[in-house]
Parts: C-alpha cells; structure tokens; sequence
C-alpha cells in the first residue's frame, strides 16, 4: 500500500469555501513512497504466503506503531492522548488474539478496556479530561489500526484466496488514489482514479476466476473496497488531534480500517453461502 498519505485542516477561508474538505487527503511525494509501497506488498504477500501466524506478527507490529502514531498526534495538540505503552501494546494483542478466533478476539478487546480503565486512574491527567477521557483515548488509538490489521487476520484464516484478493484490490485502490491525487487540484480525483483502478482489477480477477469467487461475484466485493477504503482515510484522520501531525505507519493501515472488518465479515457469509 503506497505510503506518504497526511492530512492537513485548510485554511479558514478556504474551509469556509470548502466545507466538508477539512480533511482533504495531501499526499506527500518526497523520499521513496513507491519502493516503500512495494516493499510493503511483498512483505504482507509473503506473510499471506506462510500463514496467520506471519500475518499476525506482521500486522500486529504495524498496527502497534500506528497505535503510537495516534498518541503521539494527540499528545501533540494537548487533547486526551491516552497511555502510549497500552494502546501499543493493546493493538499489537488485540492483532494477535483475531488469529485464534473471534472468541479469542473478545477478550482481547476486554482486556484492552481494563488496562486503559487501570491507566487512566494511575495517570489521570486532570488537564486533559480526567482518567474516563485518558482511558477513551488509550481505546481509541489501539481499536482504530487495529481494526484494519484484524480484518486481514481473520479473512487469512477463512480462506487465503480471499485475503489475497484483498490485498490485491486494496493495493489497486491506494495506486490509483496516490498517482492521480498527488498532483490532483481536488479532493475527489484520487478517489475517483482508485474506484477505477479497483474496477479494472476486479474485472481481472473476474476473468481468470480468482478463488474463492465465483465468476464475476468479485465486482460485488470491489465495489465494497471503493466504498470502504476512503472512509477508512476519514477514521484514520478521526483518531488523530491534529492532521497537521504525520502517522506514517497509521497511514500504512488507513484504507483498511472500515474495509478490514467489512470484508471479513461479507467474505464469511459469501463462504458460507457456497458451502451451503
């Protein structure tokens, strides 16, 4: 997935002008973005290739350092930032437990809750909203990469073909939204170019019959990533205080936070329906 994505709040005049593009996608073309994007696909390529446990570490790894992405913005402006070491350390398990079943996932997600709760009354911040809004933050910054790592784990374990599928289509979608919106004058264009690219990939994948779909069922599924995707990119500029503030490895994960999830669960009942 191409890298170097930040998002900055525009000037007053322009968002008076603007409205809703506070949260226009800016994206940075200096250094090595497109030998770092794919360094990236082959890393997740290869963990795919070898098992959930690979796609755990991997993805466990990424979305811990996301985690302290968002801290580290938030702490930045003066907002509730949460605790760094949990909300690291929180993502990285919650990651780790999705391998070994939804059940596994839960209290993962339980524990994570507990030890935000446990941190914020150690560390109560006072200034920043007392221990409850030191603890929602903590939550917040682990659950927001997390999730995107713990869609890709768990389609991993319900059927690699479809895990490659979407890293396919996700990669086709960042491709497009970097290459057109890098240079693009509005906020649309490189979404516009992404939806495109993800539809001529599907169509691909339609043709050559890609397991686990069928024919052509894999448009149906295209079209969540295109929907998914830039929302993703909202949540990811959500969690952050300040978009001023750079969170490259929570930008790693972004086009994936709604789609992960989404995709996990529609592949599941997709599966289910053929077998049944």
């Amino acid at each position: 997935m191409i890298d170097g994505r930040r998002y900055r709040v525009v000037d007053a005049a322009r968002s008076r002008a603007a409205g809703s593009r506070r949260y226009w996608v800016v994206h940075d073309t200096t250094g090595p973005k497109v030998r770092l994007g794919l360094a990236w696909f082959a890393a997740a390529s290869v963990a795919l290739a070898l098992g959930w446990a690979a796609v755990a570490a991997l993805y466990a790894v990424v979305a811990g350092w996301a985690a302290l992405d968002v801290v580290v913005a938030r702490r930045a402006t003066g907002r509730p930032a949460g605790h760094a070491v949990v909300a690291a350390v929180g993502a990285a398990a919650v990651v780790v437990a999705s391998a070994f079943g939804t059940g596994a996932l839960g209290v993962a997600m339980l524990g994570l809750v507990a030890a935000a709760v446990v941190a914020g009354a150690l560390r109560p911040h006072r200034r920043l909203g007392g221990p409850w809004a030191a603890a929602g933050a903590t939550v917040v910054a682990a659950l927001v990469p997390a999730a995107a790592a713990v869609g890709v784990v768990l389609t991993r374990r319900l059927e690699i073909g479809a895990a490659v599928t979407l890293l396919v289509l996700v990669s086709a979608w960042e491709v497009g939204d970097f290459l057109v919106g890098s240079a693009a004058s509005s906020a649309v264009e490189g979404p516009v170019a992404g939806s495109l690219a993800v539809a001529v990939v599907a169509v691909l994948l339609g043709v050559v019959q890609a397991p686990p779909f069928h024919g052509f069922d894999v448009l149906a599924f295209a079209a969540v990533v295109i929907v998914a995707c830039p929302l993703g990119q909202a949540a990811a500029s959500a969690a952050l205080s300040s978009v001023e503030v750079p969170a490259r490895s929570l930008r790693r994960l972004d086009s994936m936070i709604v789609l992960g999830p989404a995709w996990a669960f529609v592949v599941g009942i997709y599966l289910q329906r053929a077998a049944g």
